[in-house]
């Protein structure tokens, strides 16, 4: 049996979101076959320090004392220190480099290249993400780099209780700069008051809720801290799902929503067309006019719907959590040969 060592700094940092699940699904596929040690001490000042005296935001910076002659993966921007230490970084995206600024987008940088000066070998999420890599820190080879797609949670993800005459407009997640939800509110403006919305995510805040039309936020529920079980059924019982995000490392909503036999409006940018293949509704330089015109389509054309309905169930086959398990365990295997 291989063994991985790593820390569990993602799922102190993001209780809930994609690279969590990630993290949890590969470590879940591969117990048969990997023993996953836990890193529990970091490196201050050269001294091995148990990780519990530091808060998150401090031990994300710090290195990983890890015993000689292993491999270290780690769930965040973090090395395994220790003589012969193979250490592997995935990148699941460079948010930060494209939206931040200032002395968080400089101290990110600086982290960053040194993560990845001082890895074995570096993993990105999506060919996309590769090319951004490439793009921001030119030093990198980009042979170095491997491509291992993420996988979805197939086993919470799945068709239930289809509703055929829904007519609620999704949407799910952040809504941070990048991530379009101006644009999904002008497309349910732009709608007959029939369609409702639903937003999964945080509460809005005060400031949002002023900006919001009242005759607007009167057509949207807004959702809290939803279960897995409950995201399965709003992914089932919508219309469609709309992620008009503009730029993403890889973006799991997309096939979570196939998964569950949602239909997909999104833009035709970064990972996102890499993801959606065929079966992912693209959107054209005016998103909001074609997310409109798709959502119409979807409604009055029912053999339209189902051929979207079953190209996306096709496409998320593509990411099932066995496959990138099965990668990891390929790639875990070959770096062990020759450690």
């Amino acid at each position: 049996m291989i063994k991985i060592y790593s820390d569990d700094l993602i799922s102190r940092l993001q209780h809930i979101g994609g690279v969590t699940t990630v993290w949890r699904l590969l470590k879940q596929k591969t117990l048969s076959t990997i023993e996953w040690v836990p890193s529990e001490a970091v490196i201050l000042f050269g001294v091995p320090i148990n990780m519990g005296y530091f808060p998150n935001t401090l031990e994300r910076f710090l290195d990983v004392s890890t015993p000689p002659n292993t491999i270290f993966h780690s769930t965040y921007l973090r090395i395994g220190r220790g003589k012969g230490v193979v250490n592997i970084i995935t990148i699941h995206d460079c948010i930060y480099e494209r939206y931040s600024k200032g002395f968080r987008l400089r101290f990110h940088k600086l982290q960053m290249k040194r993560v990845l000066r001082r890895s074995t070998l570096i993993l990105s999420v999506s060919e996309s993400t590769k090319k951004d890599i490439v793009q921001f820190y030119p030093f990198i080879d980009p042979d170095k780099i491997e491509v291992i797609h993420n996988g979805y949670d197939d086993g919470s993800f799945y068709v239930d209780e289809k509703q055929s005459d829904s007519k609620t407009i999704l949407y799910v997640g952040t809504r941070n700069e990048h991530k379009g939800f101006g644009d999904f509110l002008q497309v349910i403006s732009q709608l007959p008051e029939s369609y409702k919305a639903e937003v999964i995510g945080k509460p809005f805040s005060k400031s949002e809720i002023k900006n919001i039309p009242n005759n607007l936020l009167s057509r949207i529920e807004m959702h809290s801290n939803v279960s897995i079980d409950e995201l399965r059924k709003r992914y089932n019982e919508s219309l469609v799902f709309i992620y008009p995000s503009l730029f993403e490392g890889f973006g799991i909503p997309v096939i979570e929503a196939m998964a569950c036999g949602c239909p997909v409006i999104c833009r035709s940018n970064s990972s996102l067309t890499e993801v959606g293949g065929r079966a992912a509704l693209f959107t054209g330089e005016d998103f909001v006019k074609d997310a409109v015109e798709f959502i119409l389509r979807l409604t009055e054309n029912f053999a339209f719907r189902r051929q979207v309905v079953n190209l996306g169930l096709t496409n998320a086959q593509r990411f099932e959590s066995r496959i990138m398990a099965d990668k990891y365990l390929e790639l875990y295997k070959r770096v062990d040969k020759v450690k």
